[in-house]
């Protein structure tokens, strides 16, 4: 057994050493709240197991055959487009070496991954991948940040097929707060850049602040 404490009411306790993130109820003020591996006490409902995998998947980067991206458009150009394109491939077979030498390191860190597969999500339209890594109480304005942003992206000639190259940059990272900046490339529609905001949870993770990513994309609208 190890003592607690109600983090509504203050009432001590002890529960077993087996309770970690398990629904627990005050006998004294009903409150619901649940402990951390470290003994943390937290108001609210335990997080769902299976939405901390499906965060797990939903961060998990996607493999992008950037060879295979360029060749496919050379390959689907006419002719004449045809020439230059394999001039292009060339430099990309080039580029290709220089990466599996390690001077070029695809991804980046943890958090540029995550920045990358969120463009893909919002470029795909996947609510469901978006609200897996989005800050809980962010989750609506996540959602609205696809709904409103997105359209005027696909009117632009983007398209949700996957068939985009995603590179990400980290503009700030301090005190579990994050921007970063996924620019997107899909011929034949001009790049554009994703301004998205991160914020780290209570064990150390990143999670996308859908109201700060949704209130960014708002200011660039009316820009």
């Amino acid at each position: 057994m190890m003592p607690m404490v109600c983090p509504s009411c203050g009432r001590k306790g002890r529960v077993p050493k087996d309770k970690f993130r398990t629904r627990l109820h005050c006998k004294k003020c009903n409150a619901v709240f649940y402990l951390e591996p470290g003994g943390r006490a937290v108001l609210g409902e335990p997080p769902d197991p299976r939405a901390e995998q499906r965060a797990k998947e939903a961060a998990r980067p996607e493999e992008f055959d950037l060879i295979g991206w360029v060749a496919g458009k050379v390959m689907r150009a006419p002719r004449p487009v045809r020439i230059v394109g394999g001039t292009a491939l060339a430099v990309v077979l080039l580029a290709a070496v220089v990466q599996w030498l390690g001077l070029l390191r695809p991804g980046g860190d943890q958090l540029e991954r995550l920045s990358e597969a969120a463009a893909r999500a919002f470029l795909a339209g996947d609510k469901e991948r978006i609200k897996a890594i989005a800050v809980p109480d962010t989750v609506d304005a996540a959602v609205d940040w696809i709904d409103k942003a997105r359209p005027a992206l696909m009117k632009n000639g983007a398209t949700a097929s996957g068939d985009a190259f995603v590179t990400a940059t980290v503009l700030s990272r301090e005190k579990g707060r994050a921007q970063v900046q996924a620019t997107v490339m899909q011929p034949p529609a001009s790049p554009f850049a994703l301004e998205l905001f991160w914020v780290t949870d209570d064990n150390g993770q990143w999670r996308l602040d859908g109201a700060a990513t949704f209130g960014a994309s708002q200011a660039q609208a009316r820009r």
